[in-house]
């Protein structure tokens, strides 16, 4: 099959204190046996500042931690196991509320995964 990725990604407002941030990716594969097209969106996000919260809404991948194989504070994202094996993390779509405060910071994340149907 044939690929294209691509990616857009900004601020909005002013340069020296904007007041949101967005990102889009998508690939878009074409396979001419089937003649099949498919979109997948990536990490599609935007992020808004305010004041000491940033929220953000979209596929995102949220890492709280990192290790050269298993992290346990790392258990948002699943990772992508397919063949070839490259245990690539896969962005879900969530809500964050990051709070930065003066003496501490505190992460909050909700999935928007809807229930499959039986």
């Amino acid at each position: 099959p044939q690929t294209f990725q691509g990616k857009v990604s900004g601020t909005i407002g002013p340069a020296e204190q904007p007041v949101a941030q967005y990102s889009a990716q998508a690939q878009v594969s074409f396979t001419p046996q089937g003649l099949k097209t498919g979109l997948e969106m990536q990490e599609t996000w935007i992020k808004v500042f305010l004041g000491p919260v940033d929220l953000s809404a979209g596929n995102q991948i949220v890492a709280w931690g990192s290790t050269d194989a298993f992290s346990p504070a790392d258990i948002v994202n699943p990772k992508d196991l397919s063949l070839p094996v490259d245990a690539v993390k896969r962005p879900l779509p969530l809500v964050r509320a990051l709070l930065n405060a003066d003496w501490f910071s505190l992460d909050l994340v909700a999935s928007l995964r809807l229930p499959r149907p039986p």
